[in-house]
């Protein structure tokens, strides 16, 4: 109040202590009548403004809901060609991690020697399983890196839509 009555403003004597002008007491009745000059709000630029407020509003609702869906896609996404991934390599590689022996079940002599042909057909069945796993090792990941890409695509696409607006994160 005493920035806006200071001398600079006011034509009249203002008391310069602080302390006396917020003791004063407004007159009412000694003010003028005023003259109205505006005929109400303007209902085109109301239309308008409320428009581009409600668009706002919208926006930004769907751009919290793209980014929560996007970021529960990343998740899902990451974690099942992890599985994936970490899956195919085991059985691709399974040669470098299995310990070098089997346990089987087979029919054998009263000496406890495989019966004739048993071995045999033992390596050929281990040979045979061990080709499977790597194929299934290598779809695995090839699955792996397809589930990838369609989010990956999701990404960029997402983020050339995005407007980054200075000072916010």
């Amino acid at each position: 109040l005493a920035d806006a009555l200071g001398p600079a403003q006011c034509p009249v004597d203002v008391p310069a202590a602080p302390a006396e002008l917020a003791s004063l007491a407004l007159e009412c009745d000694a003010l003028p009548a005023c003259a109205h000059t505006c005929s109400g709000p303007s209902r085109p630029l109301l239309r308008a403004l409320a428009r581009w407020c409600g668009c706002t509003a919208e926006m930004g609702a769907h751009a919290h809901a793209l980014r929560w869906l996007l970021a529960l896609a990343t998740y899902a996404a990451l974690n099942a060609s992890r599985l994936l991934l970490v899956g195919g390599l085991g059985r691709f590689c399974w040669r470098e991690l299995f310990a070098g022996e089997f346990e089987f079940l087979a029919t054998c002599d009263a000496a406890g020697q495989p019966a004739d042909g048993t071995v045999a057909a033992l390596r050929a069945e281990a040979e045979r399983a061990g080709g499977a796993l790597r194929a299934g090792g290598r779809m695995r990941c090839a699955a792996a890196g397809g589930l990838l890409l369609p989010w990956l695509l999701l990404v960029v696409r997402a983020a050339r839509h995005v407007s980054v607006m200075p000072g916010r994160l």
